[in-house]
């Protein structure tokens, strides 16, 4: 096609004319790629998606918010990015491939199986905060994520927030969610302009009487967003380690587009959370009740034995 396009423009009526080529970006090798990469100074680029700058739908007539929602879920996200998005997935860079995002409720898009989420006693929660500081529309969004890690280790993605929110709203979010999700801890970026939004949670709380299990972090010096991403997410993702709920549909967007998406607010909170996430304590089995007469016998040499071995003085000599 390159090749074709580029003999195309030696034709007599190429030279004075004006050309113009509409079409569906299908990668990151296409024409619309080679035109962009190579000829920008000659060529006027316009790339629309289906939804416009501040989230809204470009063409409602034709594609709702509702519409696009459900080919969302409906359509393979290679396809739905490149086809309603105008903004191929590159297959061998993009941060999780689809067979390895493992989804629940349901029937996993990965696996095919069900996966159930645990009870809350069976999970410790954490949550991840990544808050923008600028408010303008070509700013990304500031996002909040909430997490489960299970006895085996394996993270449950249980809540997700983004969006443009001013600092009091972010704020609002933050305690709204502690009060939801009770993590055992919330990472919180508090890197550069961003400080500010500590000094008013610790005003709010000392305000309300509600203290915020905040882990800051304050410097991310010497570490690329990208390697990060990876090292934390991953890996995770191709071990089965991270379930993702199935209307989490900005969340999948972009752990299935990354790194060419265009945002990826929910991708550093999300691995903020698991950055400082643990997998709770294994619960102590319940002493069983002896019930026949040789249970009983044990039951009683055993608890003998025990007592002999704590005391101080005859356990020295046992």
């Amino acid at each position: 096609m390159i090749d074709w396009w580029e003999r195309s423009q030696s034709l007599p009526d190429q030279k004075t004319g004006t050309g113009t080529l509409i079409g569906t970006r299908w990668s990151h090798f296409d024409l619309y790629q080679h035109i962009i990469d190579n000829l920008s100074d000659e060529v006027d680029a316009f790339i629309r998606s289906a939804y416009n700058a501040d989230g809204t739908a470009y063409y409602p007539e034709l594609l709702s918010l509702k519409e696009l929602d459900r080919l969302r879920k409906t359509t393979q996200s290679k396809i739905f990015s490149a086809f309603y998005l105008n903004d191929p997935v590159d297959i061998e860079t993009q941060l999780v491939k689809s067979e390895y995002l493992h989804t629940y409720p349901g029937l996993c898009r990965a696996c095919g199986k069900e996966h159930k989420l645990p009870k809350d006693g069976e999970m410790t929660k954490f949550v991840g905060c990544d808050p923008a500081v600028s408010m303008s529309k070509t700013a990304d969004f500031s996002a909040i994520v909430s997490v489960g890690v299970d006895l085996e280790n394996t993270v449950w993605v249980i809540g997700t927030q983004n969006g443009r929110f001013s600092t009091q709203e972010v704020i609002e979010r933050l305690f709204s969610t502690n009060k939801d999700v009770r993590p055992a801890g919330m990472s919180v970026e508090v890197i550069g302009q961003a400080q500010m939004l500590l000094s008013q949670i610790h005003e709010q709380e000392n305000q309300r009487n509600e203290y915020l299990p905040i882990e800051e972090i304050k410097t991310r010096a010497g570490e690329a967003k990208e390697a990060r991403l990876r090292s934390i997410l991953q890996t995770r993702f191709e071990r089965g380690k991270i379930m993702v709920r199935n209307d989490m549909i900005d969340l999948l967007a972009q752990l299935s587009t990354y790194p060419s998406s265009k945002h990826d607010d929910l991708l550093d909170a999300l691995s903020d959370a698991i950055a400082i996430s643990y997998k709770p304590d294994t619960p102590k089995e319940e002493e069983k009740t002896p019930v026949t007469m040789q249970e009983r016998v044990d039951w009683s040499v055993q608890h003998s034995l025990d007592d002999v071995i704590d005391d101080p003085v005859l356990g020295t000599n046992f």
